[in-house]
């Protein structure tokens, strides 16, 4: 492995079971090239149905609760496997998350931006819409997407 290049990875979470697969399947990769990743998540008012009951349990706003839950997530990875992780929230101010995400990646110099996909097609794809499809067309850095399995 070359020492001097140490690709940095951007994952976006949202608190789901889906959205965190993603970073196990990516961990082979970033153990290979020795990446450094960071977890992120934009603060949306959908992501209060991921947040809401812990953050009523541990009597804290939705906020501390994301960021409770990246800062745990990022302990533990950089724990178990060596890398370095960090974590942080950024705030959409309106704007639509997947570009959010596709502009800081690229604002910050990160090598990849590694999600899931909710596997939506068709018409509920079109009713819904896609965060990754927003990363996807909004991207300046490349974009690995994994399926939900």
């Amino acid at each position: 492995m070359d020492e001097t290049f140490r690709p940095t990875i951007l994952i976006p979470l949202d608190g789901s079971r889906l959205a965190r697969a993603a970073v196990d399947e990516v961990l082979p990769l970033a153990k290979a090239t020795g990446a450094s990743i960071t977890l992120i998540s934009v603060m949306e008012p959908i992501m209060d149905r991921h947040f809401e009951t812990f953050a009523h349990a541990e009597d804290i706003s939705i906020s501390e609760a994301i960021e409770v839950y990246l800062e745990g997530e990022a302990r533990r990875l950089s724990q178990d496997t060596g890398l370095i992780v960090t974590s942080m929230v950024v705030g959409g101010f309106g704007d639509k998350t997947g570009e959010v995400l596709a502009h800081f990646g690229a604002k910050n110099g990160f090598d990849m931006i590694v999600m899931s996909t909710r596997g939506l097609s068709g018409f509920k794809r079109l009713v819904i819409g896609s965060v990754a499809r927003e990363v996807v067309d909004s991207a300046e850095v490349p974009v690995l997407l994994y399926p939900p399995r």
